[in-house]
């Protein structure tokens, strides 16, 4: 099972030598990294333009799923 986290505008999921983040990457976009290594590296080359700052923020919090009963 992994966990989430936040740092900064992005959001984190960490489990086991596994990371995904998720962070906005202009209007209307995101960019999605992940790695196997102990951290995802930002000075290795990419093909994304800079990022357009935009307004984000990040909340991790619970929520209860159910399935409808039938009748």
């Amino acid at each position: 099972m992994g966990v989430f986290t936040h740092a900064d505008q992005a959001l984190e999921w960490r489990g086991g030598p596994e990371i995904v983040r998720i962070e906005p990457w202009g209007p209307g976009s995101l960019r999605v990294r992940g790695t196997v290594w102990e951290e995802i590296r930002d000075d290795m080359p990419g093909a994304l333009l800079p990022a357009e700052p935009v307004p984000a923020a990040v909340e991790i919090g619970w929520t209860r799923l159910a399935s409808p009963t039938a009748d």
